[in-house]
C-alpha cells in the first residue's frame, strides 16, 4: 500500500532553496525524488528514528525529518537540509 508524501511548506521552501543555491541542481532533483520513493513505499522501514515519532533519512546530498501516521497513510516531510557529509 502506498502512502501520500507531503512536504510542510517551510519544507517545500527549505528545498527550494537548497536548488536554487546548488552548483549540482540535478543532485538535489534526484534526491528528492528518490526520497519522494522511498517515503511512498515503505516510510516506517527507511531511515532513523528519533524523539516523538519523527524519522530522519539521508538520501545525498540531503538529509529530512519526517513523520508518518499509519492509519491515514501519509508521510509528512517537515524539514530538508544539505547533508554535511555532502558539503
Amino acid at each position: 500500500m502506498n502512502y501520500t508524501v507531503t512536504w510542510l511548506a517551510s519544507a517545500e521552501q527549505e528545498l527550494a532553496a537548497l536548488w536554487v543555491d546548488a552548483v549540482n541542481r540535478l543532485a538535489i532533483t534526484t534526491a528528492a525524488h528518490q526520497i519522494e520513493a522511498l517515503l511512498r513505499k515503505r516510510p516506517g522501514q527507511v531511515g532513523e528514528s528519533r524523539s516523538k515519532g519523527f524519522r530522519i533519512l539521508f538520501v545525498e546530498p540531503l538529509a529530512i525529518t519526517f513523520e508518518t501516521s499509519k492509519l491515514d497513510q501519509l508521510v509528512r516531510v517537515h524539514h530538508v537540509w544539505r547533508s554535511k557529509s555532502s558539503s
